[in-house]
């Protein structure tokens, strides 16, 4: 998936782009509320690093070039 992972007003938003959108007619399109984050971690993939969010014992991936620093950035605003 291609988009834009943006945190605000205590929120993770994964937007994707248009031509993502075009590729997958489902709505892939992510919120989810930093309070309700468990835990977050990356791991190598195939071809960029793989970040983990798990909320609620369930896990959302996200294939990212960079997931150490992302994974890094991210962990500063989850309270455990």
């Amino acid at each position: 998936m291609d988009g834009k992972l943006i945190v605000e007003n205590g929120k993770l938003l994964f937007i994707q782009t248009l031509m993502n959108k075009i590729i997958h007619t489902t709505d892939n399109d992510l919120e989810i509320d930093l309070k309700k984050i468990d835990r977050i971690w990356w791991h190598i993939g195939w071809f960029t690093g793989i970040i983990n969010i798990e909320v609620n014992k369930k896990l959302v991936k996200l294939r990212c070039f960079g997931a150490k620093r992302v994974d890094k950035r991210l962990s500063a605003f989850i309270i455990p």
